[in-house]
């Protein structure tokens, strides 16, 4: 590989990085201005917006994906672990059913996002 493929797969998964650390730092300012509830609503827009940006970031991203960076594991662990606060304090209030784990809500935004990618592809 030549260094400056090297150099430009360090400056995406850096640019990742930072956009998955401002996406989990979120929910804190959520929870501090809304109900639990509405803070985990507010949050699962951002991922579901989030996925269908990393869709039409596909080309750049592959780079990376090709690579043994475990930034897509940490990324995923970030999130479902933001999602865990957020169920938790929903559980806590009441207003969110308990026992529901953030990797397993964390499916739905690919889903949705990828659901949405091939019903538009189909016009």
């Amino acid at each position: 590989m030549r260094a400056d493929a090297h150099t430009r797969e360090a400056r995406v998964e850096e640019v990742y990085r930072q956009e998955v650390d401002e996406l989990c730092a979120a929910p804190s300012a959520f929870r501090e201005r809304h109900a639990p509830d509405e803070a985990l609503r507010q949050f699962l827009l951002l991922l579901v917006d989030h996925a269908a940006v990393g869709k039409g970031k596909a080309a750049t991203l592959e780079s990376i994906m090709a690579t043994d960076s475990p930034v897509f594991d940490n990324a995923r662990s970030q999130m479902a672990l933001a999602l865990d606060r957020l169920l938790a304090a929903g559980a806590a209030a009441g207003t969110i059913r308990g026992g529901v784990h953030g990797r397993t809500v964390l499916r739905a935004p690919g889903g949705i996002c990828g659901m949405h990618a091939t019903e538009g592809s189909a016009t």
